[in-house]
Parts: C-alpha cells; structure tokens; sequence
C-alpha cells in the first residue's frame, strides 16, 4: 500500500526595498520556498526585518545548525574579500572569516542535490 502526503508549496521571491540600493541599480532577489503553514504566511508589498535560521533536532537525533552561511568562490582579485567585508558592517548579527580563518573555525561547505529542483547547490 502506497501512502502519499499532500503538502501546500508556495515560492516567494524576496527583494530589497527600493530604499536599499542605488538609484538605478537593479534590486537583489532571492527566492523562498515555503511549505504548509508559511504558505500565504506573508503578502505582496510586506516587509522583512536581517531574517535568520533556525536550528533542528530530527527524531533520528540528526541536527542540523540554524546558521546562514555563504561561500563565494571566484578568481583571484574579484573583490570577494572586499563585499563580505561591506556586508559584515551591515549586518547586526554575524561572523566573517576568510582564508585561514575560515578552517579555524570549523565551517564546511558540500556538493548535493536539492530534491526540490534536482539542481546541484
């Protein structure tokens, strides 16, 4: 017997208000997949206020941490350095390592599929 779940699935895309990037410039974009309840959670036109993760203990006793992390990879003299650093003084809440600091510190980054989209992240 084969047993399925019908969940809500909504995708949001998040952007930045106009108040918060240069006049002419093209605002950010980022986009939110929301399940069961957070559908319809918010409304076009509703503001959000430097979100966050959050953490989560499975009954199979996996964790997995609420921490943001972002990794950029490019060539050498892209200015990596130079945006986390901007992004560092904006933001109230956060940590910023590079280079030898970042293994001191224990982040890991990894290849998988996301069983959403199939997409490689």
């Amino acid at each position: 017997m084969m047993l399925h779940r019908f969940a809500d699935k909504q995708i949001v895309r998040l952007q930045e208000t106009p108040d918060d990037f240069p006049e002419g410039g093209t605002p950010h974009t980022v986009s939110l997949l929301m399940h069961d309840k957070l559908v319809d959670a918010g409304k076009p036109g509703d503001r959000v206020e430097l979100f966050g993760g959050n953490a989560l203990k499975l009954p199979s006793s996996a964790s997995f941490r609420g921490d943001i992390n972002i990794l950029l990879v490019g060539d050498p003299g892209t200015s990596k350095s130079q945006l986390l650093q901007y992004i560092h003084k904006l933001s109230a809440r956060e940590i910023y390592t590079s280079g030898k600091g970042s293994s001191a510190v224990g982040l890991t980054a990894y290849v998988a599929r996301d069983p959403e989209t199939g997409e490689t992240v």
